[in-house]
Parts: structure tokens; C-alpha cells; sequence
């Protein structure tokens, strides 16, 4: 653990939660901020890991809750705010850097649509390969991570390693 992880949340709650998970585990390399990912400021870095707010369907089986929670309209407004997410946590990566984003939706809408859009709107990204140890099965035909409950008897999660080549 030589490196050090800069970790926020826009909410307090999760950040004070993270800070007693370090405290509990020893670790002293880990810097938690409350921040908004979307408009913030933070250090320039080589790895990114955004764990975008989502509409939570890839739970719904641990979460049931989530059926009532979910509007129609979050599906128009989540892959805005995941975009806008990306859009600023660019700013703050080196060169050769990777952005990983994840998301526990099973909506295109949240995952591979916004990826999309990030990669029309950024042509010095490219999709980067995944990890060896990933089970092949788990890898999508686009070479995304990607899970879902009825084949894989998991929760459906959503994951991309995004390249910064130039």
C-alpha cells in the first residue's frame, strides 16, 4: 500500500462510513472528502474509479424497494448526471491513465449508452482491456464487465476501463 486513494462522496453519511472502514482496517493511506463528482475539483491522478449513482436494477432481487424508488424519468436523468461525472473526473487524470466506470444497473441507458456518448465526446479514450483474472464469461461482447443475475447468479453490475491515450 504505497499508493495513495483520495475517496469521496456527496454524501457525509458514506464518507463519515468510509473513514471508520479505514480507521478499522489500519489504513492511513486513504484521504475521504465530501465532494460532488460532477462539478469538484481533485488531484490530478493515474486511476479513477467512479461507482455512478444509478438506478440500483442490477440489486433489485438483495433490494426489492428499488421497484418503487425508481421513476420512469430517472433514466433520462441518471445517465446525464453519470455523464456529467465523467465529463469532469476526466480533468483530473494523467496521460495513459484509466478511468474505470460502474454502475449496478442492467439499463443500456446507464452503461455501455453513456460510454458511448463519453467516447463521441473524448476521442483520446478508448476502451482499455479488462483484468486476465475476470472470468471470460463475465466480459461482454464490447469488452465490458458485465453481469447479470439470471446467468450469472449475482447481482447485475456494469463496469468499462477507459483509456486516456492522448
Amino acid at each position: 500500500s504505497n499508493g495513495k486513494i483520495f475517496a469521496s462522496d456527496v454524501i457525509k453519511k458514506r464518507v463519515d462510513l468510509g473513514i471508520l472502514d479505514m480507521n478499522r482496517h489500519g489504513r492511513t493511506n486513504i484521504k475521504w472528502d465530501v465532494k460532488d463528482a460532477s462539478k469538484d475539483v481533485f488531484p490530478m491522478i493515474d486511476k479513477i474509479l467512479i461507482d455512478a449513482p444509478c438506478s440500483g436494477t442490477g440489486v433489485i432481487g438483495r433490494k426489492p424497494d428499488i421497484k418503487w424508488r425508481v421513476k420512469p424519468n430517472d433514466l433520462v436523468k441518471m445517465p446525464l448526471k453519470q455523464l456529467e461525472i465523467l465529463e469532469n473526473c476526466k480533468k483530473y487524470l494523467n496521460l495513459n491513465g484509466v478511468i474505470v466506470y460502474s454502475t449496478c444497473s442492467l439499463e443500456q441507458e446507464e452503461n455501455w449508452n453513456v460510454v458511448v456518448q463519453f467516447l463521441n465526446l473524448n476521442k483520446n479514450y478508448a476502451v482499455d482491456k479488462l483484468p486476465i483474472h475476470i472470468p471470460k464469461k463475465w466480459i461482454d461482447s464490447k469488452g465490458c464487465f458485465r453481469t447479470l443475475p439470471h446467468l450469472h447468479n449475482l447481482d447485475g453490475m456494469f463496469a468499462v476501463r477507459l483509456k486516456k491515450i492522448l
